[in-house]
């Protein structure tokens, strides 16, 4: 895929901008509307402003697994996909509880062109979290056609 890889919240979907943003403003102290506003950002095309709402979720929380996965897959670099890979796999081996890491690593997969192997990661989400919106998305990319596995995202 041409472009930059989405973060996709555990929703499974970006918020409006403006929506995001009021949640933020109502809730300035908690990291998660932070990351939801960054996704919101980063869906809308602005990679630093993601980038700044990331960094201020995780001054909140440093370790707070949505927003680390978020600023990874925010800096995102098809030339050197091992500053992603490097910092997202620990984060994937020590969070199998949720599936956001698991799932991104599948979208930097997806990215980089392995899509058999990011198939596999999608459908292990799936199969861990099928009742997560997270899940039911990896299920709807662990089985589309290599030539669309795309199409699904949001």
């Amino acid at each position: 895929p041409n472009g930059y890889p989405p973060f996709l919240p555990a929703s499974g979907a970006p918020s409006a901008l403006a929506e995001a943003k009021a949640l933020v403003e109502r809730t300035p102290r908690d990291p998660a509307p932070l990351v939801a506003y960054g996704a919101a950002l980063q869906a809308d095309g602005d990679r630093p402003a993601a980038a700044r709402a990331y960094a201020d979720a995780l001054a909140l929380a440093p370790q707070d697994v949505d927003a680390r996965v978020a600023q990874i897959v925010n800096g995102f670099d098809k030339d050197r996909p091992e500053r992603a890979f490097g910092a997202l796999g620990p984060i994937v081996r020590d969070n199998a509880g949720t599936p956001v890491p698991r799932f991104h690593l599948g979208m930097l997969l997806l990215w980089m062109g392995d899509r058999e192997t990011a198939r596999r990661e999608f459908a292990r989400v799936a199969s861990e979290h099928s009742d997560a919106p997270l899940g039911q998305l990896a299920a709807r990319l662990a089985e589309a056609p290599a030539a669309g596995a795309t199409t699904a995202a949001p």
